[in-house]
This record gives structure tokens, C-alpha cells and sequence, in this order.
């Protein structure tokens, strides 16, 4: 193991005083909220795999499982289900759904091509391994989202379908949305 690269990937984080204050608010709500979410392991394998993952420094199969584990709990038309639930948690304009679906859909094209052994690299992906930091930022969006709803109402089969109508209906979403907003202010 090379030690230097290690320490030179090492978390460091600065707070100002005001960051401070937030980050605090954050970590409470965070901890009530880990807490009533405990029977869920779609949440805690999701979790896990976005800490291997940044661990790792770059790995979209982490991140898509993390994704599908949380959101996609049927076997058939994974790629689209998840591009579209993505989509509609944290995005709040047509316009911004519309981005996050074409972008989860085509991240999840590079690991599909990544898992089923793809030797020939395309230049479209290419540029979307570039772009690993906004999967990222999705996903951790994604589980926040999904961690603040499953602590007030659960995750059965019940919260696949709530997800598949916030598609429909502005006013679910909106409601949805402002509901997991708990974990995302901060």
C-alpha cells in the first residue's frame, strides 16, 4: 500500500463559524432521522456502496447500486424506472428532471457496459467518467431524499408506487420533495 497516496486522498474539511451552525442543524436532523431508518437495508447497502465508492475515488457501479437499491426494487425496466424516480426526487423544474433523466440513464448505459465486460470504450463515455462527481452529488442527494421519506412512512412496495405517481402528479411531488428537503437544506 502506498501510504503517501493514501494521505494525499484523506477528508479535509474547513468550517467557518456559520458552517459551523449548519452542519450541526444537519448532523442532528441526519442522526433522528438514521435512527427510525434502521430496518431498512435497501438504505444501508445504498450508503455503503457511496462510501466504497468515494473511497475508491470513481466507480459508477457503486454508485448506480447505491441508486437501485433505494429506488427500483423490481427486475424489469431498471434503467428507465430509475432514470425517471431520479429524476422527479430532486428535481424541482421540468427542465432539471429532464437533465437528471437523460444523465442517470446514460450513466446507468456505462454500467451496464462496465458490468457485462465492454472492451471498447466510447468517446460519450469518456466524457460521462468525467462527469462522475455530478453521479455522485445525485446519489447523495437520492439517499438523503430517500432516508428523511422512509423515516416518516416507510419503504414497502407502497413507496415504489408513491414514486412512480410523483411522475403524474405535480402537487405528490411537490409535497414529496418538500418532505425529503429535511436532510437536503444543509
Amino acid at each position: 500500500m502506498d501510504y503517501q497516496i493514501v494521505e494525499q486522498y484523506r477528508p479535509h474539511y474547513e468550517f467557518n463559524s456559520a458552517d459551523v451552525r449548519d452542519f450541526l442543524t444537519f448532523y442532528v436532523r441526519f442522526l433522528e432521522v438514521s435512527l427510525t431508518i434502521e430496518e431498512y437495508p435497501e438504505i444501508e447497502l445504498a450508503v455503503s456502496r457511496y462510501c466504497k465508492e468515494a473511497a475508491q475515488h470513481g466507480d459508477v457501479v457503486d454508485l448506480m447500486i447505491s441508486l437501485e437499491s433505494l429506488l427500483v426494487p423490481e427486475e424489469e425496466g431498471i434503467a428507465f424506472k430509475l432514470s425517471q424516480r431520479v429524476a422527479n426526487l430532486p428535481g424541482l423544474d421540468a427542465n432539471y428532471r429532464e437533465e437528471l433523466f437523460k444523465k442517470v440513464k446514460d450513466f446507468y448505459g456505462l454500467r451496464s457496459r462496465t458490468v457485462h465486460g465492454a472492451t471498447k470504450v466510447r468517446p460519450r463515455e469518456i466524457n460521462l467518467g468525467q462527469q462522475l462527481d455530478d453521479l455522485r452529488e445525485i446519489t447523495r442527494k437520492v439517499i438523503l431524499s430517500v432516508m428523511a421519506l422512509a423515516a416518516e412512512s416507510g419503504m414497502g412496495q407502497e413507496f415504489a408506487l408513491l414514486l412512480n405517481d410523483m411522475c403524474f402528479d405535480d402537487d405528490l411531488r411537490t409535497s414529496l420533495q418538500a418532505r425529503a428537503a429535511l436532510l437536503l437544506r444543509f
